[in-house]
């Protein structure tokens, strides 16, 4: 499998810098792996982290830990939206953001916000 980060190095980190405690490529690879684990909320995607701490730590860095769902949440409400848009089509072609996400309403649970053109989500 591809590593997915390269389809998002688009995005631009929204984050003060002096505030960056995580790095952005690794908020984002932790929340993707969560969510194909079957992660649906913040939390769960905190706790997906903590439960695979060993594992994640042989090939991240996590200069500040497993992010807390706090900081999930914040830095997915700022993502640009269009940006991410395009890394989800680069990763999965013909995968599209729901409505709802580009309305940041679905970007609470990032659970996956896009839709698959050959699968069925729950609420699509």
């Amino acid at each position: 499998m591809d590593n997915p980060l390269k389809y998002f190095s688009v995005l631009t980190d929204p984050r003060v810098e002096r505030n960056r405690e995580h790095l952005l490529e690794e908020i984002l690879l932790i929340a993707i792996a969560a969510v194909l684990s079957g992660a649906e909320s913040w939390n769960d995607k905190a706790e997906y982290g903590e439960h695979k701490l060993d594992w994640l730590e042989t090939f991240l860095t996590l200069p500040g830990g497993i992010p807390s769902h706090d900081t999930f949440n914040r830095v997915f409400a700022a993502l640009d939206l269009e940006e991410m848009e395009k890394g989800f089509e680069a990763w999965e072609p013909g995968a599209k953001l729901r409505p709802s996400v580009r309305q940041r309403s679905d970007l609470e649970t990032f659970n996956p916000p896009f839709r698959h053109p050959t699968r069925r989500h729950n609420g699509s």
